[in-house]
């Protein structure tokens, strides 16, 4: 799961809420959104408003979302990519993406993959990191 484009101070609380989502809408199974029910994973968050449509990727469509980089995802057994945008009153724009893999070992795969050498970790899920602009942490197959 990554968070892109916000301050390093909404790093915990939007984790935690994005965490205790995950963890209990998904369980430990993967989670595909039923035909025309996207937007149960994106929870409401007080002071922020999610923008426009959640946006689905399947293995067909990823490349519209990250060419250049699906093929990787591909490997690691990618089914799913949900893509939500939040905003909030002083135009700070926030980019839910949750990618979902077959298993857990092919979300931690792919993570490590992505994962900077030095990355300064957080305890959150099975592992996790903070960048500048970037939170990027696996739980379970996302």
């Amino acid at each position: 799961m990554r968070f892109r484009g916000f301050k390093r101070i909404f790093c915990p609380l939007m984790a935690s809420l994005f965490t205790v989502g995950i963890t209990i809408k998904l369980g430990p199974v993967f989670w595909m959104a039923p035909a025309g029910e996207t937007n149960t994973l994106f929870p409401e968050i007080e002071g922020w408003k999610r923008s426009g449509n959640i946006q689905v990727f399947t293995s067909e469509s990823l490349f519209d979302y990250i060419d250049g980089a699906a093929e990787l995802y591909l490997s690691y057994d990618f089914h799913q990519l949900q893509v939500a945008e939040y905003h909030d009153q002083e135009e700070t724009i926030i980019t839910v993406e949750v990618y979902g893999h077959k298993t857990p070992l092919h979300a931690f795969g792919i993570y490590s993959q992505e994962r900077p050498r030095e990355a300064n970790f957080l305890d959150i899920g099975a592992q996790g990191y903070v960048e500048e602009t970037m939170l990027n942490f696996v739980i379970g197959p996302h």
